[in-house]
């Protein structure tokens, strides 16, 4: 293997959005070596999973329901960037467009299904093509043909 995509690792309690990848070259001594790093920004990484039974037992906190986490992935897809909107409205909108692969942490078909319905709803009102990636997807063999329908 000569190159790999480095996912960004979050150290928060069950994130929803946890940021961008880069590509770079294994054999590299150092990111500073030329041509170590293929490509700055390889994509945009989000989970949405049910949040953790241990979380729930904590009591003292709350992790956001799927539903409230696909709500919020819809108004950052569907928003429009602006220089006012900032960094990750412009992230986000450029995964809507196409032009950054989305790869989504995702166990549950349940929750696929819901994001499928959400990539079709994003294509349609922006008119673009996006590019979704699920991780994890323990459930994926449960909706094969929905995903290869959806990902055409």
């Amino acid at each position: 293997m000569t190159a790999a995509t480095s996912p960004p690792h979050a150290f928060f309690i069950e994130p929803t959005f946890t940021g961008l990848s880069a590509t770079f070259r294994t054999g590299a001594p150092h990111a500073l070596t030329k041509g170590a790093v293929i490509q700055r920004i390889s994509a945009l990484h989000c989970a949405i999973r049910r949040p953790s039974v241990l979380i729930q037992q904590k009591g003292h906190v709350q992790a956001p329901s799927v539903s409230t986490r696909i709500a919020v992935l819809r108004r950052l897809l569907l928003s429009d960037a602006d220089e006012r909107a900032g960094q990750t409205a412009m992230w986000f909108s450029r995964a809507a467009d196409g032009d950054l692969p989305l790869i989504i942490d995702v166990g549950s078909a349940d929750v696929m299904a819901a994001l499928l319905e959400l990539k079709e709803e994003v294509e349609r009102k922006r008119g673009t093509k996006m590019r979704i990636v699920f991780s994890g997807a323990a459930e994926a063999h449960l909706l094969a043909e929905e995903i290869s329908r959806f990902t055409q």
